[in-house]
């Protein structure tokens, strides 16, 4: 879904959006929350925290409209661990040591964003 309403396609993914996009498509989907839903089984609690919350959503929760239609079950589900992941990272890190970690993940995605798109020509 995310991928059609970003200009992408099966055969040629995008993992960012480089040209015209159709966001009202999404009705509220979230890429991350699909991304959740298709982690691998075992991967690390951080690394699926910062996967879920690297767009300003997931934190603490996520609302039903960002739930995929297709498999909104298995979205749920996602949901509800986030929320527990959320509240398990806070009392391990603290809630200034897990935003610190969440601000160095976003701003690291930004620098790589920009360097693409200075290698792309853009």
């Amino acid at each position: 879904m995310w991928q059609r309403a970003m200009g992408g396609n099966v055969k040629t993914p995008l993992a960012k959006t480089t040209g015209r996009a159709a966001p009202l498509l999404l009705a509220g989907f979230r890429h991350e929350l699909a991304s959740l839903v298709d982690a691998p089984e075992g991967a690390d609690e951080l690394t699926l925290y910062l996967v879920g919350s690297h767009h300003g959503w997931g934190r603490p929760y996520w609302q039903p409209k960002a739930y995929d239609r297709k498999h909104a079950g298995k979205s749920q589900v996602a949901a509800e661990a986030a929320i527990r992941r959320f509240g398990e990272l806070q009392r391990q890190w603290g809630p200034w040591g897990l935003a610190y970690l969440d601000a160095v993940f976003k701003a690291a995605d930004g620098l790589v964003s920009s360097t693409e798109g200075e290698r792309d020509g853009e």
